[in-house]
């Protein structure tokens, strides 16, 4: 018993010791991690739902909201938004009644047979979490960043097009599915301008110095993600010509 007692204490010990180089250095090991099993090629729903709930409380847990998961895909958005059904980020009352209040404001605004679109949407918004896509109606894509910056919604699951075109005051922006991005011919890897946009959006201006970038590599993936990291911005030419007018 007493041997037990000791390697509990040990292994406490050990654990502190690991989650401080974790927040120091962003390092969960300090020897060489042990050899996992490798990824699988696709994820079954239960298996995206396991893994999307995992990551919604790692994120919370290492206080890395508020945060933007970046997908190409407007079924796949839907379906990790389907999967954090359970997941409350908006516990208090008084902040679950403000977003109640700007819901309102837009239903007084459209037509009663176009409310019904945005039911889900208000439950989903009163929870802290949003999804941002072409899909969506319009007056919800323009309500959502102010609930942003309101701290009122911590958790946007967005295409690149609002993660590159729109600045929202985030802490953590995590590429949920993958760094292949459809094109006309096929999937191809994402642009590295892109991805550095991307990446640069993590970081509140004014309230920190750094940003967070996770990469959640659920399935079989082929690309360097190192070199993606290191690669420079490609150069950019201008399609504009000037003409003597």
């Amino acid at each position: 018993e007493e041997e037990e007692g000791e390697a509990g204490e040990g292994r406490r010990a050990r654990s502190g010791a690991l989650r401080r180089i974790y927040d120091t250095h962003s390092k969960v090991y300090t020897s060489p991690p042990p050899p996992a099993a490798p990824p699988p090629a696709r994820l079954t729903p239960r298996q995206h739902r396991h893994r999307v709930l995992r990551l919604a409380a790692e994120l919370e847990r290492r206080e890395m909201l508020p945060a933007m998961l970046v997908a190409f895909s407007c079924d796949g958005l839907d379906r990790t938004a389907e999967g954090l059904g359970s997941v409350d980020l908006l516990p208090a009352k008084r902040a679950k009644a403000r977003v109640h209040f700007e819901f309102e404001r837009i239903r007084y605004a459209v037509p009663e047979a176009e409310w019904e679109l945005f039911g889900d949407l208000r439950e989903m918004a009163k929870r802290g979490i949003g999804v941002h896509h072409s899909r969506k109606p319009k007056q919800y894509l323009e309500l959502l960043p102010q609930l942003v910056r309101l701290g009122k919604v911590r958790m946007v699951l967005a295409t690149s097009t609002l993660s590159a075109g729109i600045d929202l005051p985030v802490r953590t922006v995590v590429f949920a599915g993958g760094l292949r991005m459809p094109s006309a011919r096929g999937f191809r890897t994402i642009d590295p301008n892109l991805f550095h946009q991307i990446c640069g959006r993590a970081g509140r201006p004014g309230l920190e110095t750094e940003g967070n970038a996770v990469v959640a590599r659920w399935t079989e993936s082929r690309v360097d993600l190192e070199k993606l990291v290191r690669s420079g911005s490609a150069p950019i030419h201008s399609q504009y010509r000037l003409t003597p007018s």
